[in-house]
């Protein structure tokens, strides 16, 4: 898939910064933080979410959902992930969609 010339840019300046910052994630939140502060400092406004409460989400209305037409696919992720939420009980998880389905990895 060829890239455009802004994705080609944003690419490229994501390489400089990781390359600069020596792919430490330290390093990186250092650099955005001084960035921030540089640009902040500069006048531009900068939105930060620090300190604020997480935002509440409201409790799945399941009869809701399943009125939702819904192809195979979905269906049976659905009846999967309802099933193994039975089979665990409530403590793995409040509602089934939480759950998160994997594979075994191979044994040696």
């Amino acid at each position: 898939m060829p890239e455009n010339e802004i994705l080609a840019e944003i690419h490229r300046t994501r390489a400089d910064i990781a390359r600069e910052c020596d792919y430490d994630v330290d390093k990186l939140f250092a650099y955005l933080r001084k960035k921030t502060a540089e640009y902040q400092a500069s006048g531009w406004e900068v939105v930060s979410f620090e300190g604020q409460a997480p935002m509440e989400l409201p409790p799945v209305d399941w009869e809701k959902i399943d009125a939702i037409p819904e192809n195979e696919i979905i269906a049976e992720i659905r009846a999967t992930r309802r099933a193994i939420a039975a089979e665990r009980g409530s403590r793995q998880a409040k509602e089934p969609e939480s759950l998160i389905l994997r594979e075994d990895p191979p044994k040696p």
